[in-house]
């Protein structure tokens, strides 16, 4: 028959579309019409070639030649099979080890929990340069594989001008980040930048919080990292979509409705009676405060909080034992922390240079719910001797100074008339009434101190908790250092485990194997 002169031919051409199709699957939903057409053309034109050719078949079908292929076939369908399984696990449950000093290539917690909780698709459009397009991709690429609600495109600017034009970019390194049909362009794109912009189109309405100013608190603008400024907690603060404002607060002057957060930080100048009044009312009619007051500064403040249940103490605290070793005892390393909201997943340590203890009264006040959030460490005491301490006179008197832990921060809520029946947690949830965290200390929020082992996430957490935000509540990545070494924190005592060791057992252990081979060799000889 003539059609068997084509029989070859039809194999040849459904294994061709069998091959097309199989291989059409993997590239995605795009092909998959194309990848269904050629998988079912190739079967059909394979069983017409056994149909036309039966008995041709069936006779090669049992030869032993035919069957030691067939099981080597066999085999590598059953490996091919292991292989696209193991690819198809690995797709759905992709992990990546990050190996760099900084975790350069790992998003950040705050990131990952955004990108999953966001509740709208994220689109961004980068333009790049032709030299630029590797280092965008590897940032977008990132957000990818953290969340399928992520989408990206990359466009060569030069080669896209019109599409440029369209979407307002003019600069080399920029993205359009689109976020449930609005936009905003991000120039020379971070993570940080991202994550903003993403924070930003999913609530256009961001949250204002005021720095009371006109006490001779330091200033929000200066960023040089030695300066006496706030501008790196500004500028982090931004970054997580709030709006920061300064309010020069004198007179009588009220506290405005919009504040989410009124903070008092590093006050050096009293407040009058009406200034106080003015907070009073708003924490009263369900403001939110956060104090950070330094030791010996404040004594109206003090007696304010006091007739709340919170005291702040009339000294130091001192920790010969963990501290910044460059530092001195004066500058505590603080390591536990209370349960709570703020500090939930929380197991970074702290630096409060100047810190002054933060307590309750002994007895309860009605009306308001405090907990202590975090302490110093067990070596640690309050001296009642503030002058001689900042002298470098460190030394304990157990009649005047108050051994530690000594607590250094406390959170507390207006409550209502029925808490009593309530549980801690209920209170603390309320989110009708007022909230307060009073820091001992202002110096852990300035430029110096700010980006140091967990200050950044213990702050920017208390702030999500005040204004009701606790799905931001994370740990931070930590910015790459300088160069290529990153900074290690010690407390005193290992620094003299490590100089211990390097410097004496270390040598020591040379010099005694150096003796024994020497001794061994005289005996031989």
């Amino acid at each position: 028959m003539k059609i068997g002169r084509f029989s070859p031919v039809l194999l040849g051409i459904g294994i061709i579309l069998l091959v097309v199709g199989v291989i059409l699957s993997f590239l995605g939903a795009d092909f998959a019409g194309w990848s269904l057409a050629g998988i079912i053309g190739g079967i059909l034109g394979i069983l017409l070639y056994v149909v036309i050719n039966y008995a041709e078949v069936k006779r090669f079908s049992v030869e032993y030649s035919t069957r030691q292929w067939a099981n080597t076939i066999i085999f590598i369908v059953f490996l091919l099979g292991v292989f696209i399984v193991v690819q198809m696990i690995a797709n759905n449950h992709n992990h990546r080890l990050d190996l760099t000093p900084g975790k350069e290539l790992t998003l950040a917690p705050l990131t990952k929990k955004l990108l999953l909780e966001v509740p709208f698709p994220v689109r961004v459009r980068g333009f790049y340069r032709e030299d630029e397009r590797d280092e965008l991709k590897n940032l977008l690429e990132l957000y990818a594989l953290a969340s399928n609600k992520f989408k990206y495109e990359l466009f060569n600017l030069d080669r896209n001008p019109g599409l440029a034009k369209k979407y307002g970019v003019s600069s080399y390194g920029s993205a359009v980040v689109e976020v449930n049909g609005k936009q905003k362009i991000v120039t020379y794109p971070t993570e940080e930048k991202i994550i903003n912009a993403i924070l930003n189109l999913s609530n256009p309405n961001p949250k204002s919080i005021y720095f009371l100013s006109g006490h001779g608190e330091p200033d929000l603008n200066k960023m040089e990292a030695e300066a006496v400024s706030y501008g790196i907690l500004k500028q982090s603060l931004e970054t997580e979509n709030y709006q920061v404002k300064s309010l020069l607060f004198v007179g009588e002057r009220p506290i405005p409705e919009d504040a989410s957060v009124v903070i008092i930080a590093g006050p050096t100048a009293k407040f009058s009676l009406a200034e106080l009044k003015q907070i009073d009312e708003y924490w009263k009619r369900g403001g939110r405060i956060i104090f950070a007051i330094d030791p010996g500064e404040g004594p109206e403040i003090k007696d304010y909080l006091k007739s709340y249940g919170i005291v702040l103490g009339d000294d130091i605290v001192i920790d010969t034992e963990d501290y910044l070793t460059e530092k001195n005892p004066l500058v505590p390393i603080i390591p536990f922390y209370f349960p709570h909201p703020i500090t939930e997943k929380f197991t970074t340590s702290t630096i409060f240079p100047l810190v002054r203890s933060v307590s309750k009264t002994h007895a309860d006040i009605k009306g308001v719910d405090l907990a202590i959030l975090a302490r110093s460490g067990e070596h640690s005491w309050a001296k009642s001797n503030i002058s001689e301490a900042l002298e470098g006179k460190y030394d304990y008197d157990p009649k005047l100074d108050q051994k530690g832990p000594i607590p250094v921060a406390i959170v507390g809520a207006l409550s209502s008339s029925d808490s009593e029946n309530k549980k801690d947690e209920e209170k603390m949830k309320d989110s009708k009434k007022g909230k307060i965290v009073v820091f001992g200390d202002s110096d852990f929020l300035t430029n110096r101190y700010f980006e140091l082992l967990g200050n950044k996430d213990l702050f920017l957490n208390t702030i999500h908790w005040l204004t009701e935000e606790e799905s931001l509540i994370t740990v931070r990545k930590k910015k790459p250092s300088v160069g290529s070494e990153s900074p290690v924190f010690l407390s005193q005592l290992q620094a003299r485990m490590v100089f211990i060791g390097i410097v004496i057992i270390q040598p020591v252990i040379i010099l005694t194997i150096g003796m024994m081979v020497a001794w061994r060799r005289r005996q031989r000889g």
